[in-house]
């Protein structure tokens, strides 16, 4: 299915747009994911049960991160998202060249784009660069002007970054309809 096609503009998508507001707040987010497995079902389903996977696992380690009561359990969640994205990646292939084609590639880019930002807010480490940078600005006028620029800078990018992450890599309009 297309995006240009009447299949999905007059029925697909009504259909879509017509259940999420229909349906309590509490449960739209099912709607959407429902939605939009059908999708990817509908260019190729036998690789549906790894995308609901791959998805589930995502989730779980998400929820796992932001509930984790210390700093260690929360990498080790990390690390172990890491690990089966990168192996996921590795054993389909990104883009065309790996044996499961762009519609699984591109869920598993979304997600990594999510992980690197989970990467940044559960550890410490954008904390260490802030603080090297900091203190080596103190004796070096250039370091600290990288150092201010940096500042400046850092917060609107992650916003871009966040937003093309999830526009650029998906071809999945169902998304948009979250925010």
């Amino acid at each position: 299915m297309v995006f240009s096609s009447l299949l999905f503009v007059f029925v697909f998508l009504v259909l879509n747009l017509v259940i999420y507001f229909l349906v309590d707040k509490k449960y739209k987010n099912q709607v959407l994911l429902i939605f939009s497995l059908i999708f990817y079902a509908w260019g190729g389903p036998r690789f549906l049960i790894l995308l609901v996977g791959e998805t589930f696992i995502s989730w779980f380690c998400g929820v796992r991160i932001q509930e984790g009561g210390n700093q260690r359990i929360r990498k080790m969640y990390m690390i172990l998202e890491c690990v089966l994205l990168l192996g996921l990646l590795g054993l389909f292939g990104i883009g065309t060249s790996g044996f499961a084609g762009l519609e699984v590639s591109t869920v598993f880019m979304g997600n990594l784009f999510f992980l690197i930002f989970a990467v940044i807010s559960v550890t410490s480490l954008g904390k260490n660069v802030r603080r090297f940078l900091f203190e080596t600005g103190k004796t070096n006028e250039a370091v600290f002007m990288i150092f201010n620029v940096l500042e400046l800078l850092t917060p609107p990018l992650l916003l871009i970054l966040s937003v093309l992450s999830l526009i650029g890599a998906s071809y999945n309009p169902f998304l948009y309809f979250q925010f």
